[in-house]
Formats: structure tokens, sequence, C-alpha cells
């Protein structure tokens, strides 16, 4: 809600211990998360985008596991240096199909995100790019957004399941039923054969008993750990989820690389 208490950039040091952490625990990537628009509006006196890359570059020289970043807006100079700094993977959300999208967000447009994720493609980073569902959109614009991340070549794709919260916007929302998250995750499937299809937020709350039935539909990666505003489950239970399906825990491919169908990715 409004209410909701606001935090500094945590100190590099928090940062690689939580890294070395989610290593333990079997995550192949680690996300740097931020909120705000983006280091696009930072001032020119902030050090925040700085500190974020010298804690990039620790992580690459101290731990195993690869970092990644959710910054929002980046100009073309701030991707590059970016991937000069080590990362290789950045999730930036359209949140929404083009034609959803401005009923549920006022303070910047759809064409913003597309540039960012554009400017991380244009410094060969890797896009991280998904969107929510069951914010009361259509199957059509479902369909869209998924066309949509096929256009602009995404590598990777989040799938959020609304989690309805208590003093926010969309806190009258019906829970989307999980089997019908089981026909989008389908449907996403379908037009994304190639991309990395992740299981993201609101997994836990919206599939419960029937979160593996995701990973048969087409899921092959997913987020461990808790979210930004709400608890995940144990990495343990996720680890032996996926030994009752007979997976194992991997860095899934990205498109045009060799893949099999034994592995599912797993971020922390």
């Amino acid at each position: 809600g409004n209410d909701s208490p606001v935090y500094g950039l945590k100190p590099k040091e928090d940062i690689i211990e939580q890294a070395k952490a989610a290593a333990a625990a079997g995550a192949k990537r680690f996300c740097l998360v931020s909120q705000g628009r983006g280091p696009k509006y930072n001032s020119p006196h902030s050090k925040e985008f700085e500190q974020v890359l010298e804690t990039v570059r620790e992580i690459i020289a101290t731990t195993s596991i690869k970092p990644c970043c959710a910054l929002g807006e980046v100009t073309t100079e701030q991707a590059q240096a970016l991937k000069e700094a080590g990362v290789t993977r950045y999730n930036h959300n359209l949140e929404a199909s083009e034609n959803f999208y401005d009923k549920i967000v006022s303070t910047h447009t759809w064409q913003d995100r597309v540039d960012t994720v554009k400017n991380l493609k244009a410094a060969g980073i890797q896009a991280c790019t998904g969107g929510i569902i069951g914010m009361g959109e259509s199957w059509e614009d479902r369909i869209d957004l998924a066309l949509s991340l096929r256009e602009l070549d995404v590598e990777s794709v989040p799938i959020n399941l609304l989690n309805p919260r208590e003093g926010t916007p969309l806190d009258s929302v019906a829970k989307l039923d999980p089997y019908e998250a089981l026909k989008a995750i389908a449907i996403f499937r379908l037009l994304l054969p190639q991309q990395i299809l992740r299981y993201a937020g609101g997994r836990e709350s919206v599939m419960g008993e029937l979160q593996h039935l995701g990973l048969q539909a087409g899921i092959n990666a997913m987020l461990i750990g808790h979210y930004l505003t709400t608890l995940g489950q144990p990495p343990e239970q996720d680890q032996a989820m996926l030994e009752s399906l007979g997976l194992q825990g991997g860095e899934a491919p990205i498109p045009g690389e060799y893949q099999t169908a034994s592995s599912t990715e797993s971020e922390a």
C-alpha cells in the first residue's frame, strides 16, 4: 500500500552474503532489484548505479553465481556499463499488453519499457522480460503480450501470477484460477517455443499444490526464495517438487542453444 516503508541500497557486504546463500541453495543466478523508474532518472549526484556495478563485479569475483539486475529504465550508456561490469541478463517486464497497459500504469508508457529492453539487447545483455497474468486482462491481451515478447526476441520470460494485496489498486480482483493460469502458461509456451519460461511471483499463492503442473505445461525455470512484497516457499520444497517430476536443477539454455528436457533453472 501507500504506507510501505522505503529503504536505501543494501550494503555491498550484505548483498554478497545473500548471493553466496542463494548459490548454496542451488540458484544459478542472483538478481539485484531496486524500486523506482530506474538509473535513467537518477540525480547526477547519485552514486547508487556505480555502487551496483561495483557489487556486480564483486559477486563475480567471489561467488559462482551469475548476477542479474532489475533496476528499472536504463540508457544505452548505462546498459553498456552493466554489460562491461559482467551483467549478462536484466529483468525489465512489459507487465501487460500494449492495449491493457494504460489500465494499470500511469507513471510511464509501455514504449518506455520497450525502449529499455531494446537498449539492453543492443548492449548484448539477455532480456528477462515478461508480465503479470490475472489483472483483469482478456485472453487477447495475454496473447498480444506473448507476441510482443516474441517480436522483441527476449531470452527469458517471467510469468507472474497476480496475488492481490490489501491496500493496492487491484486488491478487489479475484485470485486467478490455477487452471486458467496453466492455460496461459501453455499458450505462452506454444507462442514462445524456445524462450526460457520462468515461474515468478504468485506461483505459490495461485497454484498451491498444482505448482508442478506448470512445469509440465511449459515452465522450465523459476524464481526461488522470497519476492518483493511476499514470502516464497523454501528452496528445499522446490527441489523436492523437481525431483518428484524427474527433473534436476540447472541453467536453462537460452534460445538457440541446445536444450534438454531434464533440467529447470532456478534464480534467487
